[in-house]
């Protein structure tokens, strides 16, 4: 019998609780085994806490923003960052801090391979180290 390979475990920050519960659901739908929060201090104690393989965050939160963020845990983890504001309007950040970066308005439809793809990266360069 082969053995199903599991799915990482997601840390998910968003200060929008509603966001927060449908990516969740989303995620969980997809097999992914899902933590979530509204802050990047949270985030911070939950990663403490806990292993995860990968942190999702929004790139515009009250606080520690999602740069501040990436910036903080980026060493430990692949980040998939995320916003709904036009990237126009915030520009997409260095790679230096994310894995991958989505649009958070396409989050259900590009999450799950965005996730699959930071996680490859990050392993590929730790590899490669």
């Amino acid at each position: 019998m082969v053995e199903r390979q599991m799915k990482p475990r997601v840390l998910v920050v968003d200060d929008d609780g509603d966001i927060l519960e449908t990516i969740q659901e989303h995620l969980v739908n997809c097999g992914y085994k899902v933590a979530i929060t509204t802050s990047a201090s949270m985030a911070l104690s939950m990663l403490k806490e806990s292993d995860f393989d990968v942190v999702v965050t929004d790139l515009v939160m009250p606080g520690i923003n999602g740069i501040e963020f990436s910036r903080m845990v980026h060493a430990d983890y692949p980040v998939v960052m995320m916003s709904g504001h036009p990237l126009d309007e915030i520009g997409v950040p260095n790679n230096d801090v994310h894995d991958a970066f989505i649009d958070k308005l396409r989050a259900n439809h590009d999450l799950s391979r965005a996730i699959d793809k930071a996680i490859f990266r990050w392993d590929s360069c730790r590899k490669a180290a």
